[in-house]
């Protein structure tokens, strides 16, 4: 017996990686790179600093900021992101 398949929108789960890479994968129920990619993010966001420096930075404290990020844990995550988005445009 077949079993009836549920549209996914491939707008929704652009959008979803946008927002968080994984969670698109997640909306696909591609759990193994929805891991892999989470698991990425959090460990770049971590290392780097990167929600702290956004924090002092929303503040206004930029010394503060400038000073507590990890600028090569943070180059990662802008990398990373550039490298997924440009996948995600050459489909």
């Amino acid at each position: 017996m077949r079993q009836k398949q549920v549209y996914k929108s491939p707008i929704a789960a652009m959008l979803w990686s946008i927002a968080l890479p994984g969670l698109g994968q997640l909306y696909n129920r591609d759990y193994i790179t929805a891991f892999l990619l989470l698991s990425l993010e959090f460990l770049i966001n971590l290392y780097s600093n990167l929600n702290l420096a956004i924090i002092y930075s929303f503040n206004g404290d930029y010394r503060l900021a400038h000073e507590i990020i990890n600028y090569e844990w943070g180059l990662w995550a802008i990398l990373s992101r550039y490298l997924w988005f440009c996948g995600l445009a050459s489909l």
